[in-house]
């Protein structure tokens, strides 16, 4: 009585979700991950939910009329409602309909009921009166695993640890630079207008042409993916003007590059619907289509919130656009880039990685995220860059990695502009200038004593030991200008200050220099800088050069000419 009870409510059931599924196809996506076909008791019942999973899948509409192509041939059934065509019979469904609200309840339910149906075959295949325990003991473990799965509980099973030989374990599949990894997902974050597109452009032509052009190169080329906001022909001016920049050639990149524009390829991975957060099952799958087809190593999204339709500052909705993500790149065996707009802050540029807009638990779900900063006037100073220049020049900065420690040293980088020489003499075009384009490059600060001739150092010394200077940088006979104007230096410039600085206090701590007072013209005792321990040298002229080693240049030099000292300096000056 009790089986056939639950035959006849499951079969009602099974009719409510699939008239649910049919009002409004989002009820699938409740459903679609532990709800199969050999769940419904009815096999007719079962052939319709695959075949509606199936157009869903597929992004077209289940409805009673599109799946009418899949059962109009099928012979007429006997139903509540007489002996009905099925094409019929799927019609009237939609009478009986649950609503998507509840279509996790039913499926639930009907996943129960196929639990239950399989309990009672195993129980009915075991021979109690002959006493087989083995057979017993058998039927009712899987039973038990039966009851798990419908109910939705799993077992978890403890692993234990091989101990592998640390050799013969795989190493970490870093794609390039420690920020793009395969299977995981990473986050470039900064506010608008830094570079943040410029820079992962850069990295894309990098990665696909396999030339190390900021500081990192992959092993070999890779086919990468990207996908941005702007329309197409802005794209396709970003990536020109990065080739024109570095020399790179169509056959440089194969048929590795896919660049396309979201305004012409829609990509939504989560999207709330009804007061919670729906993944998009069908666009997910089409992603991971997609690389699998091209065998995409790097997949980047300029910018996240172009693939979402959830509150940012909603933590469950964004774990779950970011876990979307996690499932691309685990599923299609591929790097995933994010990047990330960072919240509003003083100053105009974010502190941190937590800055990153939105729920601020969002980054848990990222291997690697890195903070793009501008360079601030007083970073400048130091580097010999003038302070209205300063905001073309960022650096990478706050680096969230849960592999690696993260980098200590300050990697900067320069945004210039390119001219694409593109401009129409045309009478009827909008303008006749060419498009300039911003790009990302290569920046090294110059080192205190780079193109310094040790010639001029030498004739710079010999003038300190006969006219001692004014070690203030405010006494009108401070020893920085004459060292600004024997070396070519221009002191009036904070750049060229405070690299004059530098070699005054490299030259103090060496030895080279030191500190004496004597009386100034108001016979005032003042401290000067005098002639230290510098060995003089024969007028040779050696120039410190990027390909120079400047400290074994001034070892050799010194050790080997010495003119007025029988010994060499017991220090060289720190380069």
């Amino acid at each position: 009585m009790a089986t056939e009870l639950a035959t006849t409510a499951g079969i009602d059931i099974e009719q409510a979700l699939l008239g649910a599924i049919f009002l409004n196809n989002e009820a699938y996506q409740y459903v679609s991950t532990f709800l199969e076909p050999r769940h419904f008791l009815d096999p007719l019942h079962a052939r319709i939910f695959d075949a509606a999973a199936s157009l869903i899948r597929n992004g077209q509409r289940a409805d009673p009329f599109t799946l009418k192509r899949y059962f109009e041939d099928d012979e007429p059934i006997r139903t509540q409602w007489g002996s009905v065509a099925v094409v019929q019979y799927i019609g009237r469904l939609l009478a009986n309909a649950a609503t998507a609200v509840n279509a996790t309840f039913y499926a639930r339910t009907i996943v129960e009921y196929a639990a239950r149906r399989e309990v009672q075959m195993l129980m009915a295949g075991i021979d109690f009166a002959r006493g087989d325990l083995g057979t017993l003991s058998a039927g009712i473990e899987r039973a038990a695993e039966v009851i798990r799965a419908a109910s939705g509980a799993k077992a978890i099973t403890p692993r234990r640890f091989g101990f592998p030989d640390p050799k013969s374990i795989a190493p970490r599949p870093v794609i390039m630079g420690g920020h793009y990894i395969r299977r995981y997902v990473s986050a470039t974050i900064a506010p608008g207008g830094v570079g943040k597109s410029a820079l992962v452009s850069v990295e894309a032509l990098a990665l696909v042409s396999g030339r190390r052009l900021l500081g990192s190169a992959p092993r070999a080329p890779k086919k990468v993916w990207y996908l941005g906001e702007d329309d197409q022909e802005e794209l396709e001016r970003r990536f020109a003007a990065v080739m024109r920049y570095y020399g790179i050639c169509a056959d440089d990149c194969g048929d590795r590059l896919f660049v396309q524009s979201f305004r012409e390829s829609k990509i939504i991975v989560a999207e709330q619907q009804n007061g919670g957060t729906v993944i998009n099952v069908r666009d997910i799958d089409a992603v991971v289509s997609s690389i699998k087809s091209f065998s995409i190593d790097v997949i980047i999204i300029d910018p996240l919130v172009k693939t979402h339709r959830v509150p940012e500052n909603d933590n469950s909705a964004m774990e779950t656009t970011y876990g979307a993500w996690v499932e691309i790149a685990e599923r299609g065996n591929c790097a995933v880039e994010l990047v990330v707009h960072s919240r509003k802050a003083s100053g105009g540029q974010a502190k941190t990685v937590e800055d990153a807009r939105g729920a601020s638990s969002q980054l848990g779900a990222v291997r690697h995220a890195r903070l793009i900063v501008r360079m601030t006037k007083e970073e400048a100073e130091p580097l010999g860059i003038e302070p209205e220049q300063a905001g073309l020049h960022i650096r990478i900065g706050d680096t969230k990695a849960n592999m690696a420690p993260p980098p200590s040293d300050i990697h900067w980088l320069k945004l210039a502009s390119v001219c694409l020489e593109n401009g129409l003499d045309d009478d009827t075009a909008d303008t006749t200038k060419a498009d300039q384009v911003q790009v990302v490059t290569e920046f090294r600060a110059p080192a205190t004593f780079d193109g310094v001739a040790w010639h001029d150092i030498d004739t710079l010394m010999r003038a300190l030991k006969a006219q001692p200077r004014r070690q203030s940088e405010q006494a009108a006979d401070w020893a920085g200008h004459l060292v600004g104007e024997m070396l070519g230096i221009d002191t009036s410039t904070k750049g060229g200050r405070s690299r004059v600085k530098a070699m005054l206090r490299a030259w103090r701590e060496s030895g080279a220099l030191k500190v004496e007072r004597r009386l100034d013209e108001t016979h005032h005792e003042r401290p000067f800088l005098t002639l230290g321990t510098w060995a003089f040298g024969r007028n040779e002229r050696v120039v410190a050069t990027d390909n120079t080693d400047t400290t074994d240049t001034y070892r050799h030099h010194v050790t080997d000419t010495v003119a007025n000292a029988t010994k060499t300096s017991p220090t060289p000056p720190p380069l």
